[in-house]
């Protein structure tokens, strides 16, 4: 295999090979490198370029590139057909004729005659008979053809790689994954690339990547290519108007089968799995449903401890999960979710999109952040936020203990627009601050109007009670002047406050972001400003007045008497708790 720096420079572009010559000694055995792996052929197409660079000349470069395959051609061919086969042995090219000149074993006056003629060309030999009527001169019987034609595979592989640049497409990368290309006819080419380029209107820089990435795609068959289109918008409910952009996000749906993949693939995402809207995850159907879809599906309720419904309740939330890998992805993931933050399993099922997201860069520089704040986020409050928004939540979270942060916004209050500032009621009275999601809604009225009802319970113990959602004040207006039995509020005994710019919202915490509504948070703030209980209901549930003026009437108890607490629902007139060893088993004892 050791070969001098020559032989390297020479193997870069190969002359046509010759036949042997006839049984002259200086006739030299033809001296060919064998392109049978892909990084001698890479390592020849890098220093081509770097040859032709320096050359300067597009001609040139397509003359030589060609010729470095005439070996390649030639090993390929088994040897019934006249090839070679596999060899044991490298056949080096000598296109600059400097090995052979070095090795003084090169017939010049032939150069030029095995060039233009090819591999089907044997020098007539040279008789010396001596003159004679009586000789009749015989020609030798010429050797048949090899079937493969040096000349023409010479000239097809040149059109072709004439005809692919002019596309923007570089053929010798191609040759190097897809060798199939050195034998795929130039109208082949042709024809896929006006389907590709016309019927999908893939412009040369979307076909250029689809080639890159799947050259395969130029040596199928047309109607294969056909039927997967077919199948996408037919079967796959694919628009056509966007069936360009899932084949530039998904090349390979145009490789693969419709019968062994595509078609299975579809109906386990449909049928297993209830996923409805396919067309949003068309990217799914080129993967194998028993290499990919159902060893994640095993790894999350056998190996997890998930249950099987709650498994594809999963996978239907997030489909994506199936491209991730279970080595490098999901089992990391799940350790540190389990052993380092441990979290409980209902949230991995309520947010799947947790595997998403970088374990290194996001996943546990957040966690860490939480645990130094003494801060226990959502997975989604603690994933999803921008970073900005994140360290709002770590920094401004408005912690029981801790001052509520003031404000200052319109409202609505007795069918009149007025100005509430939070600060204000610091030292005077105790405050009710609770978030509702949206006016003219279903659960939010029986909220409101109940707690309206109620307020003088309030009043009587020295508090006011304020409701804010991001709507404007016109919104709240039209609300109130709505009676009840439409579906409106009536008179409220306090104000609504407009959070139209969501500030409020994300102060307190209760926004969520990707909606623009906030969530059902309750704060209890004192006549310090100090928030001293918070609540938080998803939106579908309603908050109780009855534990909201218990817990209210518990916090001036133990205000007023710091020696004492409070035990579970305890309520005014009963037993509190003195706390201490001592005093607690007085409690106890009475109860």
């Amino acid at each position: 295999m050791a070969s001098s720096s020559s032989a390297s420079a020479a193997l870069l572009s190969s002359p046509n090979p010759r036949s042997s010559s006839s049984s002259s000694s200086v006739s030299p055995k033809p001296q060919t490198l064998s392109f049978s792996t892909s990084s001698s052929l890479t390592f020849q197409s890098r220093s081509l370029r770097s040859s032709v660079s320096a050359r300067n000349s597009a001609a040139r470069r397509n003359s030589l590139v060609v010729r470095a395959f005439f070996h390649l051609a030639w090993v390929q061919t088994d040897r019934k057909s006249g090839g070679l086969g596999d060899l044991n042995y490298p056949l080096i090219s000598d296109v600059t004729k400097s090995i052979s000149k070095a090795f003084n074993v090169l017939i010049d006056d032939q150069v030029e005659e095995f060039r233009t003629k090819g591999f089907g060309y044997n020098p007539p030999p040279k008789h010396h008979l001596p003159p004679s009527s009586k000789t009749t001169l015989i020609s030798p019987k010429p050797s048949p053809p090899p079937p493969i034609s040096a000349t023409n595979t010479t000239i097809h592989l040149q059109e072709k790689l004439i005809y692919l640049d002019s596309l923007g497409i570089d053929l010798i990368p191609l040759l190097t994954t897809h060798p199939p290309l050195i034998s795929t006819p130039l109208p082949h080419i042709k024809s896929t690339i006006s389907f590709l380029s016309t019927t999908l209107s893939l412009s040369p820089p979307a076909l250029d990547r689809l080639v890159s990435l799947c050259p395969e795609v130029l040596t199928l068959p047309l109607p294969s290519i056909i039927s997967v289109v077919t199948f996408l918008l037919r079967e796959a409910h694919v628009s056509g108007h966007n069936l360009r952009h899932v084949i530039h996000r998904r090349p390979r749906l145009l490789t693969s089968d419709v019968k062994t993949r595509l078609r299975p693939a579809l109906y386990f995402l449909q049928g297993t799995i209830g996923i409805s809207e396919m067309n949003k995850h068309t990217h799914l159907l080129s993967c194998s449903v028993e290499d990919k879809f159902i060893p994640r599906i095993e790894y999350f309720h056998e190996n997890i401890g998930i249950s099987y419904d709650d498994t594809i309740l999963i996978f239907r939330r997030f489909p994506s999960l199936f491209c991730y890998s279970i080595k490098e992805n999901l089992e990391p993931k799940f350790n540190y979710f389990v052993v380092e933050m441990g979290r409980d399993l209902k949230e991995l099922v309520e947010f799947p999109q947790y595997f998403s997201f970088s374990l290194e860069n996001r996943i546990k520089q957040r966690h860490l952040r939480c645990v130094e704040k003494g801060v226990c986020l959502s997975l989604p409050a603690m994933l999803r936020s921008s970073e900005k928004r994140f360290t709002e939540r770590l920094e401004g979270l408005p912690l029981v203990g801790n001052q509520a942060p003031d404000f200052e916004a319109e409202a609505v209050f007795d069918q009149e627009f007025i100005k509430v500032k939070l600060s204000e009621y610091i030292g005077k009275k105790y405050v009710i601050l609770f978030f509702y999601p949206l006016d003219f809604t279903f659960v939010c009225p029986t909220e409101i109007t109940a707690f309206s009802d109620r307020y003088a319970e309030f009043e009587n113990i020295n508090t006011e009670i304020l409701g804010i959602s991001v709507d404007s004040v016109f919104s709240h207006l039209a609300w109130v002047q709505t009676d009840r039995k439409s579906g409106g509020l009536g008179d409220l005994n306090y104000p609504l406050i407009s959070d139209v710019t969501k500030s409020i919202s994300k102060a307190f915490n209760v926004l969520i972001d990707d909606q623009g509504i906030a969530l059902r948070g309750l704060f209890i703030i004192d006549k310090e400003g100090v928030i001293q209980h918070s609540t938080i209901n998803n939106l579908a549930i309603g908050r109780s007045v009855d534990e909201t003026l218990r817990t209210l009437q518990a916090l001036q108890f133990v205000q007023e008497n710091p020696d004492e607490v409070c035990p579970a629902g305890w309520k005014p007139g009963e037993k509190s708790m003195k706390p201490d060893p001592k005093g607690s088993k007085v409690y106890f004892a009475a109860i």
